[in-house]
């Protein structure tokens, strides 16, 4: 029962703030190529740094009632999935004038999207192969997250931190791309 309480707060601690509407009112904005980034989604009061802006994401577990029992098995399986979700109060830029700012700041969101895609791919191989232990999925999880923010530094210190719009808009070939190739898992 110990391990049972402890797998489910720690799948509750992963899908926290899972339960987004994603309406105008709502603190996220979960990821969709039709409704890009606005400088409206940056609620957040700047922070003193060196860095012009700051675009907070997560890839959610979802559904947020999905539970697991006592032998680690995944209740609800089949609705299991992720979204790349944007957090609006804790997001913020110090010039909201500028595109090129925000363009580079949609590219991050971008970068996040693709991983959802590679974690759902993932969830569905798991799924496919008959696979049902919480431990199994939150360890495929914790790895595409862990490539997801070493990708995400990469790109940073490529783009010079979005202060080359070159580099961004090659860069955007790329994540276009990847996107493009995990459409499947859209």
């Amino acid at each position: 029962m110990r391990a049972f309480l402890f797998l489910f707060s720690i799948l509750l601690s992963v899908s926290t703030l899972a339960q987004t509407n994603d309406s105008p009112e709502s603190n996220t904005k979960v990821w969709n190529e039709a409704d890009p980034l606005v400088w409206g989604d940056y609620w957040a009061e700047p922070e003193e740094t060196l860095i012009m802006a700051q675009t907070r994401f997560k890839i959610d577990i979802f559904p947020g009632n999905v539970a697991v029992d006592a032998n680690d098995y995944i209740q609800n399986l089949d609705a299991l999935t992720v979204k790349a979700v944007f957090y609006k109060d804790k997001s913020w830029s110090l010039d909201k004038q500028s595109a090129q700012l925000l363009y580079h700041e949609q590219l991050r969101f971008n970068i996040a999207e693709i991983y959802a895609r590679k974690i759902r791919r993932r969830f569905d191989q798991l799924k496919q192969s008959g696979e049902k232990r919480f431990a199994m999925f939150q360890r495929e999880y914790a790895i595409l997250w862990k490539e997801c923010l070493e990708y995400q530094r990469e790109f940073e210190k490529a783009t010079e931190f979005g202060n080359n719009n070159l580099l961004d808009q090659e860069w955007n070939e790329t994540i276009q791309t990847e996107l493009l190739v995990l459409k499947a898992y859209q």
